[in-house]
């Protein structure tokens, strides 16, 4: 077993851009798109966002949360949005030129270190981003800094292990043949998923007001290679980690993803629950 690498959280930052640099587009199609964009419109209708109003899109990826917010701040609004990904950013800008929205504007920047100017934005979005970040605590801070006073900040974030199932058979798998890949110290997908947990870090930041309500509900795909391939090719890091392992590993893992898959075939389709937490606060006066 190799020996289990020491958390840097630089390191993981580095490694992370590079990761989401290789699966942006496959991500875009494959996953966003198709799946998290209700969720985009969901936090906007949430953030109860206003016509003029300057809004942060925090960890943007290629831009549903900026333009499912475009919707309702029109041509008076401005919205920013933000990755740590100079591909992500590349999509987001591709798709805002074709779609003509003058707006949002795009730009490569790390959560964890803003430079943009205090008490800027009337509100921040952050969708499925927080618990990816090597540093959330800081990154929490950065936000409030830059929002108003009485900016408001929205988060959702993966949910319980038990029942983002979406994403959960394949870490858990990889993490039982690999007990390596899970780095002490290190972020993990679910970190946030317990209740109250979100929450709570809100509070520790400095929010107030803090609100947490939970999504649930189904993802469903046409067979077993669709949802593999879907994961596999789209999802961060996760393809780095399998194609990390040996050969033999890599086998018995998509073996043993696949039967634990078969347990939510329904109607001929593969049916795979999902739950993600939202929260919401407040930056103090």
């Amino acid at each position: 077993m190799p020996e289990t690498p020491i958390f840097n959280p630089g390191r993981f930052t580095q490694e992370s851009k590079e990761a989401w640099n290789r699966a942006a587009r496959n991500y875009d199609e494959k996953i966003a798109r198709r799946f998290f964009e209700r969720f985009a419109l969901a936090m906007a209708d949430w953030a109860r966002l206003k016509p003029g109003e300057n809004i942060l899109d925090v960890a943007c990826g290629s831009g549903i949360v900026s333009f499912a917010a475009a919707q309702q701040i029109g041509s008076s609004g401005s919205i920013l949005g933000i990755d740590l990904s100079n591909e992500m950013i590349q999509l987001a800008q591709e798709r805002a030129k074709g779609m003509n929205v003058q707006q949002i504007s795009f730009k490569e920047m790390n959560a964890e270190s803003l430079p943009l100017p205090p008490n800027s934005f009337d509100a921040a979005l952050c969708q499925l981003g927080l618990m990816l970040f090597a540093e959330p605590k800081k990154a929490l801070l950065e936000i409030k800094k830059v929002l108003k006073p009485q900016g408001r900040l929205l988060v959702s974030v993966q949910g319980t292990p038990d029942k983002m199932i979406f994403t959960s058979i394949v870490q858990k798998t990889m993490v039982k043949h690999a007990p390596w890949l899970k780095i002490p110290g290190a972020p993990t997908l679910y970190a946030f998923g317990p209740a109250g947990v979100l929450t709570n870090a809100f509070s520790e930041a400095g929010f107030a007001n803090v609100e947490e309500k939970r999504l649930e509900g189904i993802f469903e795909f046409d067979s077993f290679e669709e949802y593999w391939t879907t994961l596999i090719a789209g999802a961060g890091k996760t393809k780095g980690m399998l194609e990390s392992l040996p050969k033999d590993t890599q086998v018995v893992v998509e073996k043993d993803v696949r039967t634990l898959a078969a347990t939510y075939q329904k109607n001929g389709r593969l049916a795979l629950p999902y739950e993600l937490v939202m929260a919401k606060g407040l930056k103090p006066a």
